[in-house]
């Protein structure tokens, strides 16, 4: 139900206005700003520009640009352009906010002024650059961003990178990728990188996957490579961007590197993850490595999504653990060992 003060909004005279910008408190000033807001007229631009470039307070300023960039006005990229250029570093908040205005908008100019904000020394200024030149149909800047990821301090400004990579889906990023999977010193950044190689989807980054597997040490990065793993190697999506030769090449190292998880992690979570993984991927010869782990696991989470890919593989090898785990304390494994045994049953009644 919508308030009826919602529905009406107080119109005040422009001597009101006038009164309420001249007040000295900021919280007055400010009550202009969401009020012009609200209208469509040229008024409430010409007054929140004022705003947004004379006012003595600068959050009062950061109110205003946000204001103005909900209006469609000929120079608001010439307009954003000037505050980033003319605001001092004591004074960043204001410029930050200016360059998070000209991310939302696509031109030649927004996109050349977010270039010079990737090389900004304020962290927030170069975080919105980057979210700015995502929405920018000018060519996105992959060397420069590449330099920035390989040289910037700042894990926030690393993540944010990789993550945008991801967005952006271009192949020719997988070895930048790749890179900063193995070889960045903050968990986070490298967890991003493996989602971005997820989004990507291009068999030619499992080899690289793989040797970070091998080497990463924190579980819930290894977890997303293992998911990155699954989902490149499904078994419909990556039959069609390889051929059939490298496709067994490259799901032979992608089967191994997860038996030797699933069988030798100390997490729970990455063993069970692999175990989907392995059932994403659907190649028979990791059936083996799944009947012996399901055999000794002693989680029940992993035993379930073992249960689960077996059933998927349908290979009656897997019915005497499968029967014998119908005997197990946890409804969660028995329910997914008889889905298994049916689908493995109905599977050898058909041939």
């Amino acid at each position: 139900m919508t308030n009826n003060s919602d529905k009406h909004q107080v119109q005040l005279s422009n001597n009101e206005l006038q009164t309420l910008l001249e007040s000295n408190m900021r919280e007055k000033r400010i009550q202009v700003i969401h009020y012009l807001v609200q209208t469509t007229s040229s008024q409430s631009v010409d007054i929140l520009s004022k705003l947004a470039l004379s006012d003595p307070d600068p959050l009062v300023r950061e109110f205003a640009i946000i204001g103005l960039s909900n209006f469609q006005f000929e120079e608001y990229i010439e307009f954003f352009a000037k505050i980033y250029r003319s605001y001092i570093e004591e004074k960043r908040a204001v410029k930050v906010r200016a360059i998070w205005a000209l991310g939302k908008r696509d031109s030649l100019l927004a996109f050349n002024v977010l270039m010079k904000g990737l090389r900004d020394e304020n962290i927030e200024i170069q975080y919105w650059s980057i979210q700015g030149l995502l929405k920018q149909t000018t060519p996105f800047p992959f060397k420069e961003i590449e330099e920035l990821l390989f040289s910037n301090k700042s894990h926030l400004i690393r993540q944010t990178i990789t993550w945008a990579l991801g967005i952006v889906k271009d192949k020719n990023t997988v070895k930048i990728l790749i890179d900063a999977l193995i070889k960045d010193k903050n968990a986070h950044v490298r967890m991003n990188a493996a989602w971005a190689l997820r989004n990507i989807k291009d068999p030619v980054s499992i080899s690289g996957l793989c040797y970070a597997l091998n080497n990463e040490v924190n579980e819930l990065t290894k977890r997303q490579i293992v998911i990155t793993i699954g989902i490149i190697l499904d078994r419909s999506k990556a039959q069609i961007a390889q051929n059939a030769d490298e496709l067994v090449n490259i799901r032979k190292e992608a089967i191994s590197a997860l038996s030797q998880r699933i069988q030798r992690d100390n997490c729970y979570y990455v063993r069970r993850t692999c175990a989907e993984a392995l059932g994403r991927i659907g190649d028979k010869q990791a059936v083996s490595i799944l009947i012996q782990t399901y055999a000794s696991d002693v989680n029940k989470f992993v035993r379930r999504e073992i249960a689960n890919a077996l059933g998927i593989f349908g290979d009656e090898r897997a019915l005497p653990v499968l029967r014998k785990s119908l005997r197990s304390h946890y409804k969660q494994v028995v329910k997914a060992a008889k889905t298994a045994i049916e689908r493995i049953e109905s599977n050898s009644g058909k041939n």
